[in-house]
């Protein structure tokens, strides 16, 4: 049984082309990839900031603790990168609901947390026209909705 090293009528040096081409088209896949990636991480980020915001300023009794509480949160969320920047809450947005004990039917008192995460790709994206990236930076918004929770601690005697 004999095994032939090459195809006949193969030029020799193809597989270099191939190779050349395989990495002209696996360059722009992986700078895609990433400028995915630190999406989805500031994305990620973001959430997890407002939720955790929003927990924590749904225990509080009234409006200036509440947003005390959730500046609070966010600050611990104070992870920041090349690529994305702190993550920031919109006071203008925030907002507590208590009915002033005495809401109407069907709804709930609740606190409202929204915040803005800027993040730059590293090569632009342009997707239906949108650029995103490289020259201008994209801002994440996340808004979450918690029900305002106010538990009393009752101690027997």
């Amino acid at each position: 049984m004999q095994f032939r090293t090459r195809k006949p009528g193969r030029q020799r040096g193809s597989m270099i082309a191939e190779l050349a081409v395989a990495c002209l088209l696996f360059i722009p896949i992986s700078i895609l990839g990433s400028s995915m990636l630190i999406c989805e991480m500031a994305t990620s980020l973001n959430d997890r900031a407002c939720r955790d915001a929003a927990r924590v300023a749904a225990e509080a009794p009234d409006f200036a603790t509440a947003l005390k509480r959730a500046q609070a949160a966010i600050a611990s969320h104070a992870s920041c990168g090349p690529v994305y920047g702190p993550v920031r809450l919109d006071t203008s947005k925030f907002i507590f609901e208590d009915y002033y004990g005495n809401p109407p039917p069907n709804e709930l008192p609740y606190v409202s947390v929204t915040t803005i995460m800027p993040c730059i790709t590293p090569a632009p994206i342009k997707i239906f026209g949108v650029q995103i990236g490289m020259a201008q930076s994209v801002n994440f918004t996340r808004t979450y909705r918690f029900p305002i929770v106010k538990l009393k601690l009752y101690i027997p005697d």
